[in-house]
């Protein structure tokens, strides 16, 4: 087993890790103002609605793809800046090291197997729907791939 030093294996990781947080974070900074895009867009559309007696089911599915697109792609990067949810009143309590352990089984037990058990589901539905080329079924929806 290599050291913990830095050395070897555990140095070259340590440089992949940091490349890894430093792409997170980039698109994590960047798709987070899609949030203050997809409440314009919202705001946009109901004094359109109330002023002008008129809707967009185009403004509607937007707003939900910018939802989706902010919550995959902010995802890892709230993980990272450890502003997932979780509960401060109990985890205040506890030392440290015990919240350091409570954090590493919750990812290794909960987060990845739900996250991979998502993917297993999604994947065939995500190929029947490319494969027929679906399309909104809301008059005047967005197309669903570019």
């Amino acid at each position: 087993m290599a050291p913990l030093d830095g050395s070897g294996n555990v140095k070259g990781l340590l440089a992949v890790s940091r490349v890894i947080d430093a792409v997170n974070g980039q698109i994590g900074r960047k798709v987070a103002w899609l949030i203050f895009v997809a409440v314009i867009i919202a705001a946009g559309n109901a004094v359109i609605r109330k002023i002008f007696n008129w809707s967009s089911n185009s403004l509607l599915e937007l707003q939900w793809m910018l939802f989706g697109a902010v919550f995959l792609m902010c995802a890892s990067w709230t993980l990272q800046v450890k502003e997932h949810i979780r509960i401060d009143i109990v985890n205040s309590m506890l030392p440290r090291r015990v919240r350091q352990w409570i954090e590493l089984l919750g990812h290794i037990f909960f987060l990845m197997p739900f996250a991979l058990l998502i993917v297993y589901h999604s994947v065939p539905f995500f190929l029947r729907s490319y494969a027929i080329d679906e399309q909104s079924l809301s008059a005047g929806g967005l197309a669903q791939w570019p």
